[in-house]
């Protein structure tokens, strides 16, 4: 699987949509899994977290932007 999602994600916290601010929680999340490289992990620790419906539906357009390139 494609790695570098978190990298990828830190580039767009400029955006002013859902990935955007996406981005900025991730930032400021000091346990964000930083090294996770499929959206499974990174689905499983927004579980784990009791993330909302919109932090789950931006993760999944994060993931499929991260995913087309």
């Amino acid at each position: 699987m494609k790695k570098g999602f978190y990298q990828w994600l830190k580039k767009q916290k400029e955006r002013p949509d859902q990935v955007g601010d996406l981005a900025r929680d991730a930032l400021l999340d000091d346990t964000f899994p930083k090294e996770a490289n499929t959206q499974k992990r990174l689905m499983s620790y927004f579980e784990k977290r009791k993330a909302s419906d919109l932090a789950i539906a931006s993760l999944q357009l994060a993931w499929d932007e991260f995913s087309a390139n």
